[in-house]
Parts: structure tokens; sequence; C-alpha cells
């Protein structure tokens, strides 16, 4: 078996190639033309391979699809696994030549998940979901823009009214947006009917909906909701070790910024409506918790409880708490 390591950049693409012995590297262009001259290479192999790369960005894409549709078998991977086997294998050179060494040496000795190219429906939302995130930050820009303006006495009128124009534009870009947002999941029956049962939760709206359709489907990848929760960076970790080490429990801040950043502003309506959650809000004011950490307990909450629905394909029921998997 021969292991295929792909270290991407923007422009460029290191291969190397091992065999369990030797190495042999290569260099193609981040393009559609260098997946084809990849491909060529790898047919005059003759033999069985197994393609490994890291999760950059947006720039392991072209290959990832690319390779996937000329039936390789493929396997994308968190760069931060592919650190902390460096670590572990003690390994010190860092370039790209060396990555993709270090990365086909990973494919060749560890087992990985096969990649599965993303459903071109959900990748819609998820684009869509990003843009309506850009668009709210500029619009919150503009408006501190405005109130600095608004300081001077005289002579910022016009530059107030451009400012104006640009946040009516943008509100009227994320109006249309969300609609084409909803009229696209609805085009899939499955992600449809799972998106009308997590609306019943109370803290969970359009955004959240769209956000667990366009991020996580139906959960196939996960077979708990603390590896969901994990996932988005909202577990507790514990720093313990003897009895000289031994910090509070923090949250995790490894994992997506985006769905954490979506789960915790649901969570400020879930408090006060979801009952489940404003039990654990009341807990957790009960023991002085601050509101930053009641937050983002509320949000794993109700991450637990999308998670169920969706996952055991049940309607949700506010009253059933005690002894559920929605309870933490």
């Amino acid at each position: 078996m021969m292991s295929i390591g792909i270290d991407i950049s923007k422009e460029v693409v290191d291969v190397a190639m091992y065999d369990g012995n030797d190495y042999k590297n290569s260099q193609y262009e981040n393009t559609k033309k260098g997946v084809r001259a990849l491909s060529k290479m790898i047919k005059k192999l003759k033999k069985e391979v197994k393609i490994t790369m890291e999760a950059t960005g947006t720039y392991y894409l072209n290959y990832a699809e690319g390779l996937h549709e000329k039936g390789y078998n493929i396997n994308v991977v968190n760069p931060l696994i592919i650190k902390k086997y460096s670590q572990m294998r003690l390994h010190r050179t860092k370039t790209d030549k060396a990555d993709a060494q270090l990365i086909a040496e990973y494919g060749y000795r560890e087992e990985s998940r096969k990649y599965i190219p993303e459903n071109p429906l959900k990748r819609k939302v998820r684009l869509k979901l990003r843009l309506i995130d850009q668009f709210q930050t500029d619009i919150t820009k503009n408006i501190n823009r405005i109130e600095a303006l608004n300081q001077y006495p005289s002579g910022a009128k016009d530059m107030i009214r451009i400012l104006t124009s640009i946040n009516r534009d943008l509100k009227k870009k994320i109006k249309k947006l969300k609609q084409e947002i909803q009229d696209t999941i609805k085009q899939d029956e499955t992600c449809k009917e799972s998106a009308e049962r997590i609306k019943k939760i109370k803290g969970v709206g359009d955004i959240i909906s769209s956000v667990i359709i366009a991020y996580f489907g139906e959960f196939e990848y996960f077979e708990n909701a603390r590896q969901a929760a994990s996932f988005v960076g909202i577990i507790p970790t514990i720093r313990q070790s003897g009895s000289s080490v031994r910090s509070k429990g923090r949250m995790s801040r490894i994992g997506n910024s985006y769905i954490r950043k979506q789960l915790t502003m649901g969570a400020r309506t879930a408090m006060l409506f979801n009952p489940s959650c404003k039990a654990l809000n009341e807990r957790l004011l009960a023991k002085n918790k601050s509101y930053n950490e009641r937050m983002v307990a509320i949000a794993h909450k109700l991450l637990r409880q999308i998670f169920a629905v969706i996952k055991n394909g049940e309607e949700y029921d506010p009253n059933y708490v005690k002894n559920t998997v929605f309870c933490s």
C-alpha cells in the first residue's frame, strides 16, 4: 500500500508518497490542472493508495473533491491531529515538504474517517449563513462609525447618510438571503422535517435551525451529544495533575466559533422560555455563575436538546425534562 500525504497551501500543493520505508516528493499547482496531473501520476503507480490531507480552510476542497470524484480513497483530518502526531513522533523540521511527509506517514500508520463530499444543498445554506453573519458585522461597524461621526459639530452629515444607506441595503440583502435559505431547506424533505421539529424548541429559530442543517445534517457523524458539543467547543475542560495543578474548569474554545456564537445567542431566548434551560439558569445563578458561564452552559443544553430531537427522530416535548437525554 502506498500512502500519499498532501500538504496544501493557497497556490501550491506538496505531495509525499510513503511506502513504509522511503519518501518520494513532488509538487503541483492548487488548481484543477494540478489535480489532473496528480491523478495521472497515481495511476502510474498501479497499486492501492491511501490519500491523506489536512482540512486547511477551503484550500483543500479542490483536491479532496477532485480526487474523490476519480474514485480514490481520501482521508481529510483535522490539522490539530497532525500537530499532535508530529509532537508524539518528535518531528522538528517544519517545511511544506516535511509536512507532506508527516501527513503521508500518519496516513500509513493511522486510520481516519473517509472523506465524503459535502451535500450541495447544505453547502449553499452554510455559505449564505456566513455571508449574513459578515453583513451583520458590517452593519455593527457602520453603526459605530455613525456614532463617532455624530460627535462632530458639523461636516459629517454626508458620511452619516452614506453609511445609513449602506446599512439599509445590507439589511435588505440579509432579509433576502434568509428567505433563500428557507426556500433551499424546503427543497429537501428530510432537512425540511428536521428544521420544523427543532424550531419547536424554545431558543431555536430560523437561523439556528439552518445552522444545524448546514453543519450537522442528521448528526450522522456524531455518536452522542458530547461529540457534537466538542465540535462546537462548548464543553468544560479540566486541568488537574497530582496536587500541583488544579485549575477551575473552563469552556474549551477549540471548535467551530460560528456555531458556538449562534447557539449562545439562542441561549438568551432559551433562558427565558425553554423550561429545562430556564431551570438550568436558575441553578447556575444560585451557584453565583457569571452571565457568560450561564449562556455557554445553556447553549450546551440547547444543543443536547437539538441532538436528541434529530438523532432520535422525536418531537420535542417541553415537559419531558426529568430522566431524559435532554438533561445535563
